[in-house]
Formats: C-alpha cells, structure tokens, sequence
C-alpha cells in the first residue's frame, strides 16, 4: 500500500509540474491590501520555478493564458 501511494503522489507531482508550470495571478484591490497578497504569491511561485504573470483584473484576459 505505501508503494501505491508514493507512486500516486510521483505521479501527481509529475503532472503538477508540467501543467502548473504557469500562471496567471489576478487580483482587484481597493486598498493595495490584495495587491501585497497577490504579489507575494506570485513572488513566492517564481521562486518555484513558475512562470507567473502578475495582472490587474482589467488586465486579465482568459486568452492571453
């Protein structure tokens, strides 16, 4: 049973890491509050080797993704 798990769990990092490899965060912020929020994600995903696109909801087109 541990070998099926650890097998699942390669597995789905596998698959995490290929299709998670880039994103997009989009934010709205009133008081620059979520603007810090959404850019210490984005920051912190870079570190993680993440290409992120930072981007103000007026900004964000689902196309551009």
């Amino acid at each position: 049973m541990i070998y099926a798990e650890k097998s699942t769990n390669k597995y789905i990092r596998e698959r995490m890491e290929k299709f998670m490899s880039k994103v997009a965060v989009v934010y709205w912020s009133g008081t620059r509050n979520t603007a810090a929020m959404a850019t210490a994600v984005a920051e912190g995903a870079q570190e993680k080797g993440v290409e992120v696109s930072l981007m103000f909801c007026v900004e964000f087109d689902a196309a551009l993704t």
